[in-house]
């Protein structure tokens, strides 16, 4: 009989509000998911809806005093969202890896890039000959002269590769990367998605990858969450979501995925206004085919229509 692997990481009922001059606004709203090991999870949206909103606050890396988050996010009986600041740098450094979408995020100007991977090292033992074969493997031809560069005189899809390969030194549970294929050709993408593919069975480690490429998830992901303005709107397997898409944004995007991968500023404007803010009933409501008065003014909760799979629409049938 086939045991369910262990559970990485459990979100519950996670939010994220902004503190304004009359009351607060909530940005991310009522998100709940968990992660096995082993499995890989794409969040899929177009620029502005939550995404990586998402994803800083299951590692508490949003810089924002007017930012409060709400909801538990469990790693290994720890709560993130209320953890210590040691705990939190130990959990970053060993156990959660995040690749920002740009590099100059997450690397030092003034240092090396040999440097730079010496200090993301947690174990701090890795030989030269290790760190260039990991270099290697993420598809960087010539590592030795790559870590003898400053950050500024290397290509972006090279700097995306290294800090890869710096998130792999630490042998995490798990990686959180925000678009991490923006930056490559498709090469070089379709080398990340075999590098993903590879490491998470060889490691049993955990993914989530944020992106707006519908084919990128339909080739990497298990499952598949898609956002719009701050909610999931439908979450389960990939063969469940993509083959029967139950919420009509689910469908749009699918059926629109030359426009999000080409042009996601028109992938905006087509599937309506993300930007966030207090709202009643549907947010997808003006551009829904099935919209009825309802929409306007019920409270809509994700529905678990089947083993896994949910959505949050009241006409989804």
């Amino acid at each position: 009989m086939h045991m369910p692997l262990e559970r990485i990481l459990e979100v519950e009922h996670l939010g994220v509000n902004v503190s304004g001059s009359v009351a607060p606004t909530r940005i991310l709203r009522e998100i709940s998911f968990s992660i096995q090991k082993a499995e890989i999870l794409c969040i899929l949206g177009a620029s502005g809806s939550g995404k990586t909103t998402l994803t800083r606050a299951l590692t508490m890396l949003l810089k924002n005093s007017r930012l409060t988050i709400e909801g538990r996010v469990n790693y290994g009986g720890v709560d993130i969202v209320g953890a210590s600041p040691s705990d939190l740098l130990q959990i970053r450094r060993r156990k959660i890896r995040y690749i920002f979408q740009d590099p100059a995020e997450s690397l030092n100007p003034l240092l090396i890039l040999k440097t730079q991977f010496r200090l993301a090292d947690p174990t701090e033992t890795g030989s030269l000959e290790n760190v260039l074969a990991l270099l290697h493997d993420v598809g960087i031809e010539n590592p030795g002269r790559l870590l003898s560069l400053y950050p500024h005189q290397a290509s972006v899809g090279m700097l995306q590769r290294f800090l890869l390969a710096m998130a792999l030194c630490a042998s995490p549970d798990l990686i959180i990367a925000d678009e991490p294929t923006s930056a490559l050709d498709p090469e070089m993408r379709d080398l990340f998605i075999h590098i993903i593919s590879r490491e998470r069975s060889a490691r049993m480690m955990g993914a989530v990858i944020v992106t707006h490429d519908v084919p990128l998830a339909e080739s990497l992901a298990d499952t598949v969450a898609v956002m719009y303005r701050g909610e999931f709107l439908e979450y389960g397997p990939k063969q469940d979501v993509f083959s029967n898409p139950l919420h009509p944004y689910t469908s749009a995007m699918i059926r629109g995925t030359l426009l999000m991968s080409v042009n996601e500023s028109q992938a905006v404007q087509t599937h309506g206004d993300e930007s966030s803010g207090e709202h009643t009933g549907c947010r997808y409501r003006p551009l829904c085919p099935k919209a009825r008065d309802e929409c306007a003014v019920r409270s809509i909760s994700i529905e678990r229509i089947s083993e896994g799979h949910h959505v949050r629409c009241l006409f989804w049938k």
